[in-house]
């Protein structure tokens, strides 16, 4: 199987382009609800890995939408400004961080589950 990306660009305005900024967004404000909720319920405190995951969860959603939704608009990539909003923001770079740590994280959370049931 052969991995397929989406890339958008200002002139072509496609469908899958569309549904990465759509998924982006609502991942990132629904990541941010349940952070919100963690918070006030004080469960920040009790459920650290859980927390961790949806901080994780709020900056993948968030960097998948603002790399994907810079790259609709015809922006001037000229000078040392354009060089590093290439670089950093339109690479889609920020994105591998938070999917890196999410990794980490899924693994911690399964590590110390199975030894809370093996190990109790």
């Amino acid at each position: 199987m052969g991995s397929h990306s989406v890339t958008c660009h200002p002139a072509e305005v496609t469908f899958p382009c569309v549904c990465v900024v759509a998924i982006g967004l609502v991942g990132a404000v629904l990541n941010g609800l349940i952070l919100y909720a963690l918070i006030v319920s004080k469960q920040h405190k009790k459920q650290v890995l859980i927390f961790n995951q949806n901080l994780l969860d709020f900056f993948g959603s968030f960097f998948l939408f603002a790399t994907h939704a810079a790259n609709l608009f015809d922006i001037e990539l000229s000078g040392a400004r354009g060089h590093w909003l290439c670089v950093v923001v339109l690479s889609e770079a920020p994105n591998f961080g938070p999917l890196l740590g999410s990794f980490m994280n899924l693994a911690a959370i399964t590590i110390e589950r199975y030894l809370k049931i093996v190990h109790h």
